[in-house]
């Protein structure tokens, strides 16, 4: 125990020591090292806002295709929707739609009052096999399946259809529909093919042998025939086993209904507005993560935004602006972001953005928009873009975040050891004052016996 002579609190006298040191040697590096791992973490955010503005000027670069790609627009959507593939040309197409794809099916006319009961029973069941078998062909030539089953006098309606499920793959459903009512039900057996068209949507079911009703089962049926569709476009005839996806006349069709509709495949301003858009609102958020990052708190200017301790953001930001100053000459006239509605607001710090001013400028000079924003794109996310360093592997704010990140372990590997040493003191210390505090107390035992002899004498 510490408290010992006279009452005296030694161990709370070490604890002030040691958390003295500690106030003077520990706390700054643990503040150190709190603000270095802030620090590390704004530069990791501000590279994503970098590579945010990156990511959207590579899709306005000439390398990723049509500033102003090619739209296809059907005056019609009931009866057909309309694409455009890589080989699309603009222009006017006229397409009529003749008939749809469509499956085949086979529905028996024969019903029954139970899925239970039986398509034969006064089937001969010592018949061979092969004259006791019911036969579903899917499809035709190379796409053609065939599902078999052996029935016998006691094979129900349910068991017929899920033998031929079991072995249809996919390609085809053998259903059992009720054509009566609950009270009064009337079950068929339905085979209804998976695909369209005459290759694989074809369906017929037949019997080779003796047996009058099954003979009468697979005969007095109703079908509906397979077919592909047929239509024309800008008078050229097309068949397909499809109704969607169908690549024809360099468009790609997806087919609804029967008749007309006009396609209109033309330049698709709107999209090269929105990445517009989404450009100069990434660009926003990149200045106003900046701007935050950078900022000093005026009642206490000692608090400030942990940016300011690097210059690399600062950088980066003149670099962006010194790109969005970019200009282009177009028919003997020359453009910039001002030009097409897009103007610095110093108020807010921000890029706004007067659609109406774009919309018209993309209406009356579509050339000199697209050479504009090709050219800030590629200034922005080319491989050699002065931008484009700072993210990359390897670049500037890596490099920079790295040296803080080792500089980090430096200090964590510091604060450890002085840890470790103010725990090695406050030992030292308590066992030091421990002798010290036996010691007094022995000579308190001591003087309190001379004090006892003296009364004695």
């Amino acid at each position: 125990m510490l408290n010992g002579v006279g009452g005296y609190d030694w161990k709370g006298f070490v604890s002030q020591i040691i958390a003295q040191q500690k106030k003077v040697q520990l706390d700054p590096v643990e503040r150190q090292i709190s603000q270095y791992k802030s620090l590390t973490s704004e530069i990791g955010k501000f590279s994503g806002k970098i590579n945010e503005i990156i990511s959207v000027a590579e899709g306005l670069r000439a390398v990723s295709g049509p500033f102003y790609p090619l739209k296809a627009t059907s005056s019609n959507q009931n009866i057909a929707t309309a694409s455009t593939s890589s080989s699309s040309a603009q222009g006017v197409y006229s397409l009529i739609v003749n008939q749809l794809a469509q499956a085949g099916s086979v529905t028996t006319n024969t019903s029954f009052s139970s899925k239970s009961a039986a398509i034969a029973s006064s089937l001969d069941d010592s018949l061979p096999e092969a004259q006791r078998t019911i036969t579903a062909t899917i499809g035709t030539g190379s796409n053609q399946i065939t599902a078999s089953v052996v029935v016998t006098s006691s094979t129900t309606l349910e068991q017929l259809a899920n033998a031929l499920n079991a072995q249809f793959n996919g390609q085809a459903s053998a259903l059992i529909i009720n054509t009566g009512t609950q009270s009064n039900p009337q079950y068929k057996l339905q085979i209804v093919a998976s695909n369209t068209g005459t290759d694989k949507g074809t369906v017929q079911l037949s019997y080779t042998g003796p047996d009058t009703t099954l003979q009468n089962f697979v005969s007095n049926v109703t079908t509906q025939n397979a077919q592909n569709a047929s239509f024309t476009l800008n008078s050229v005839t097309y068949q397909s086993d499809k109704n969607t996806n169908i690549e024809a006349g360099g468009l790609v069709l997806s087919l609804s209904g029967v008749g007309s509709a006009t396609i209109t495949v033309a330049p698709d301003y709107n999209s090269a507005k929105d990445k517009i858009k989404r450009l100069v609102d990434k660009i926003n958020g990149f200045l106003e993560s900046y701007k935050s990052a950078n900022s000093v708190d005026p009642q206490n200017p000692q608090k400030f935004g942990t940016l300011r301790l690097i210059s690399a953001d600062d950088r980066a930001e003149e670099t962006l602006k010194d790109i969005l100053k970019g200009t282009i000459t177009e028919g003997g006239n020359t453009y910039s972001l001002a030009s097409v509605g897009i103007s610095f607001d110093w108020q807010t710090g921000k890029f706004k953005l007067n659609e109406a001013q774009l919309d018209q400028m993309i209406q009356q000079n579509p050339e000199a928009v697209k050479k504009l924003f090709q050219k800030i794109a590629d200034d922005l996310a080319s491989p050699t873009s002065s931008f484009k360093q700072y993210t990359k592997p390897g670049g500037i704010l890596e490099q920079v975040k790295q040296t803080f990140t080792t500089e980090t372990q430096k200090l964590e590997e510091r604060a450890a050891r002085l840890k470790e040493s103010l725990i090695q003191q406050e030992q030292e210390l308590i066992t030091k004052l421990s002798s010290v505090n036996k010691l007094m107390q022995g000579f308190q035992y001591s003087l309190s016996i001379l004090q006892r002899l003296q009364v004695g004498l």
